[in-house]
């Protein structure tokens, strides 16, 4: 959210900051300033958006899909997945990088 106003003051630049504008531009405008803004701002919705996406992209994928195993070690972790999977608490798992042992 941008704001533009022909009554900045401090306090009001604070509350709308407060309330969630990104950026507060008092009359008058400077165009040039008022344009890198916006493309800052679409720059930074893309990336956002483009994180959301791919967010979307791993909920929706199941482990199944991107490697099948038949090992018992792989099928107890599948197991402790599927047990957390829609937790909104992170989980780390720790163990070898999974590299060929010769």
């Amino acid at each position: 959210m941008i704001i533009i106003t022909g009554h900045g003051d401090i306090y009001s630049a604070v509350e709308c900051m407060k309330a969630g504008a990104m950026n507060y531009i008092p009359k008058p405008i400077d165009h040039g300033l008022l344009l890198s803004i916006i493309e800052k701002e679409r720059l930074a919705l893309g990336d956002r958006l483009a994180t959301f996406a791919f967010r979307e992209t791993l909920r929706t994928t199941t482990r199944r899909q991107l490697a099948p195993s038949t090992s018992a070690e792989m099928k107890e972790i599948e197991r402790i997945a599927e047990k957390v999977k829609d937790s909104d608490v992170p989980v780390l798992l720790l163990g070898e990088t999974g590299r060929a042992r010769r």
